[in-house]
């Protein structure tokens, strides 16, 4: 009599200690990696609003703006409610004139890419 609940208490165990739900335990993220992948990822986004401030500071698109009469506060203002994939959206486009401004010389700006990116920026504001 004790062999066959033997036996069932054995199978229950092994289905146990095998099923996804236990061994899923082994790919539990710490609490202080999650943490960190956080900030991380809010310290990245504070960085490209802060070159896209940066961007639309420099005088070269002040005056470029101001020739198209695009409102450059208001854009400005705007970058503080972008979220993480609309900062992804023009991230590379700012950066490359991050670059091109940095280096000192007259750059001469796309009138694409610099209306892209206000465009883009007062867009999402709305």
């Amino acid at each position: 009599m004790r062999t066959p609940i033997a036996l069932a208490a054995i199978m229950i165990l092994s289905f146990l200690f095998t099923s996804p739900a236990v061994q899923a335990g082994s790919d539990v993220v710490a609490y202080s990696d999650l943490d960190a992948a956080v900030t991380k990822q809010l310290l990245n986004e504070e960085q490209t609003r802060d070159r896209v401030r940066q961007v639309l500071a420099h005088p070269q698109i002040q005056e470029l703006a101001g020739q198209l009469d695009v409102d450059l506060k208001r854009a400005a203002s705007a970058v503080e409610v972008l979220d993480a994939n609309e900062l992804a959206d023009i991230e590379d486009e700012i950066e490359e004139l991050d670059r091109e401004l940095s280096g000192g010389e007259r750059v001469t700006i796309s009138l694409v890419s610099l209306l892209l990116i206000i465009v883009i920026v007062l867009l999402i504001a709305d």
